[in-house]
């Protein structure tokens, strides 16, 4: 398994245990909000968005990028406001945070990057983004 499959595994297994979300996942990413189904919701997905590679002697230094992303949308069943919304973003701030290298030996760090709100959807959707970067090691294996 590659580091990076190792970590999104790991923030999985941190993220399911919110009491508050219906849905977890990297694997299949969902591209708009009107993708999730009602049961689905409140919804968190995060994936790779980017990434850093600094070369450094025998080993190389990544700053993997991960965006999180949380769902809303206002049902009978689920409240949907920007209050809801920021305490969700709050709860996940801690639970990353709970851990600075999220229980891997070979990561450094995790440093949250951002906290974007989309505007643009509100009513009934209400959706934001956090940014984080997860800091590790691997092994140079090029040339030697």
């Amino acid at each position: 398994m590659s580091r990076q499959v190792e970590i999104l595994d790991k923030i999985k297994t941190l993220l399911s245990t919110l009491t508050w979300q219906k849905h977890c996942d990297w694997k299949k990413v969902k591209i708009t909000a009107t993708d999730f189904g009602d049961h689905e919701i409140p919804a968190v997905q995060f994936y790779p968005s980017g990434v850093s590679i600094t070369h450094q002697q025998s080993r190389i230094y990544v700053d993997q990028i991960i965006d999180v992303e949380v769902v809303l949308k206002q049902t009978a069943y689920n409240e949907a406001d920007m209050e809801t919304l920021l305490e969700y973003v709050e709860e996940l701030e801690q639970k990353i945070g709970e851990n600075a290298n999220l229980g891997l030996s070979y990561v450094h760090q995790v440093e949250y990057l951002n906290l974007d709100v989309d505007l643009h959807t509100i009513e009934p959707y209400y959706y934001a983004r956090l940014t984080f970067g997860v800091k590790h090691y691997r092994p140079y294996t090029g040339c030697p």
